[in-house]
């Protein structure tokens, strides 16, 4: 499974849990509850790692061209 259809299962599961609204968390089991924090913190690691994938990303470019240029 890829970084991207993770990335999309996620953001979909997110769009879902926004679009229960707030009226909706008062209802929520204690369960309920925690899934969705969970599910957040998931999320939040997620982001972090494509951060990560995009700045080694960068990192490579630069050392590619800095090769290219008969640098390294």
């Amino acid at each position: 499974m890829s970084v991207w259809t993770v990335v999309g299962a996620v953001g979909g599961l997110l769009l879902l849990a926004a679009v229960a609204g707030a009226e909706e968390e008062r209802t929520l089991t204690r369960e309920q509850q925690l899934s969705k924090l969970q599910l957040e913190e998931r999320f939040m690691q997620l982001e972090q790692c494509k951060a990560s994938m995009e700045t080694q990303r960068q990192e490579l470019e630069t050392t590619k061209d800095l090769f290219d240029r008969q640098f390294v």
